[in-house]
């Protein structure tokens, strides 16, 4: 049984797709799911691929060193896990990524890979309350994948400050005294 959204999110969430315009962004289709969820892709990276425009299938130098000539404003800050550039990219296909147990996927299918540390999240995700979700409560959805609002490179987001609390319902300040 599919789990219930919060009427506040799908309210937001019908707002926006009301609001705005057809996206103009890379989609891909995701299949888990009994209907429809595209998944919005990054396009910030896209500009460099495939990667094999540069870098030969096969041919990488995993040797982990301080990046000279190309790729040199990556600074991989993400994890406390040590590794390297293949910690998540294939060094033998660089058009794809690769999970802890080899399997290849492609970078449309980066929210696998993030989902192999990030569990807790992909939960939220799947269930449309992490990231942005738009579409029908039923019917056909977009998710942003993980890139799109993540570095994959350098992941966090500054500090933010939390919102004020809401106020409790009123049956409840009845209770507490009649305060309201």
């Amino acid at each position: 049984m599919a789990k219930p959204v919060p009427l506040a999110l799908g309210l937001c969430a019908a707002l926006v797709a009301a609001c705005s315009g057809p996206p103009e962004r890379k989609l891909a289709p995701a299949s888990a799911s009994a209907h429809s969820i595209t998944i919005e892709l990054s396009a910030e990276h896209w500009a460099q691929f495939p990667c094999t425009q540069c870098h030969e299938k096969g041919a990488a130098n995993t040797t982990e060193r301080p990046l000279t000539e190309f790729h040199t404003n990556t600074g991989l800050r993400h994890g406390s896990v040590g590794g390297w550039c293949y910690r998540c990219h294939s060094n033998q296909d660089p058009d794809k990524l690769h999970l802890t147990d080899g399997t290849l996927l492609p970078f449309e299918k980066s929210y696998e890979l993030c989902s192999g540390c990030h569990g807790d999240r992909a939960i939220d995700w799947r269930a449309g309350t992490h990231g942005l979700n738009v579409g029908y409560w039923n019917g056909p959805q977009t998710r942003r994948t993980c890139t799109l609002c993540h570095n994959p490179h350098r992941p966090a987001f500054a500090p933010m400050e939390p919102e004020k609390a809401p106020n409790p319902p009123r049956t409840m300040a009845a209770k507490e005294g009649g305060r309201r």
